[in-house]
């Protein structure tokens, strides 16, 4: 490791005074690594083979990091944690693909299916009862703070009336385009019983929680290798090559150039809709 510090960023006799990792080959490494990262955390989820994605547990909206995403937005709203259900889930996931199948966006059905008509059909007997949708994400903690931001997906999120929570992601086409459908049920079973909190998301799903984040984490951190490497080069009369010099440019320049395309897509063409439900039935 220190013998290839001292060849990539130390300028000496060895390396002709020439920092390898301003090299043009090494820059090429450094664009085609960030390229790859780009097309398998951004562009694979909501590509024409999504679904295939999806079956490998690819997809960067994932139910369980969702489901742990609401329970810290909750704690930090000093709402208590919502168990895990796996009714909820199983109905969360039969409304995501209901919709990526259809193509529909909404609270109630093509055929006039309401939200509570999912919570019947795997048997969850309700008092209190809510529903968030999204659309259009690829990134778990985008869609919780795209919610968050809303205050009727907050008030939802938030509510002391749920006890247990059941996340669903589906791939299909929406508008025309590829999509990622997410359906989140909120309830409250007409028989209470005990409950624990839900299970945080596995450490290897970490990653994928927030790609977006993960991903912008790396280029700050290659920015700021290519800043270095500038800063040596230049501040050194027998390593000031101009050609390092422009690749270091032209590398900070992609760097940066990806970060803000980032931010952008990460917040590009998003939909949510929320409904929620008293004992009484009334929409609110």
């Amino acid at each position: 490791m220190i013998r290839w510090l001292k060849e990539h960023f130390v300028p000496h006799k060895g390396n002709y005074h020439r920092p390898q990792f301003l090299e043009w080959g090494t820059v090429k490494y450094a664009v085609a690594a960030v390229v790859l990262i780009e097309l398998v955390l951004f562009l694979l989820p909501t590509a024409h083979f999504a679904s295939f994605i999806d079956k490998l547990n690819l997809s960067a909206v994932l139910p369980g990091a969702l489901s742990t995403l609401t329970n810290d937005a909750r704690a930090a709203n000093d709402a208590p944690i919502l168990a895990e259900n796996v009714l909820l889930d199983r109905a969360a996931a039969l409304k995501a693909e209901d919709m990526a199948g259809k193509g529909y966006f909404a609270h109630t059905s093509p055929e006039g299916r309401t939200p509570w008509y999912w919570f019947n059909l795997v048997g969850y007997q309700y008092s209190y009862a809510g529903e968030n949708l999204a659309v259009n994400f690829s990134d778990s903690a985008d869609v919780t703070q795209a919610w968050m931001n809303s205050p009727t997906h907050k008030a939802n999120i938030i509510s002391r009336n749920y006890r247990e929570i059941g996340t669903g992601v589906a791939t299909g086409t929406y508008k025309g385009s590829p999509a990622v459908f997410v359906a989140q049920l909120f309830g409250t079973p007409r028989s209470l019983a005990a409950v624990s909190g839900a299970s945080p998301v596995p450490a290897w799903e970490m990653f994928l929680v927030s790609p977006h984040q993960s991903v912008n984490l790396i280029l700050l951190a290659l920015l700021a290798l290519t800043a270095i490497a500038l800063i040596v080069v230049i501040s050194m009369p027998r390593s000031r090559h101009p050609d390092l010099i422009i690749h270091g440019l032209f590398l900070a320049a992609f760097i940066v150039g990806v970060y803000v395309a980032n931010d952008y897509l990460s917040h590009r063409n998003f939909e949510t809709s929320f409904i929620a439900l008293d004992p009484q039935g009334e929409v609110q």
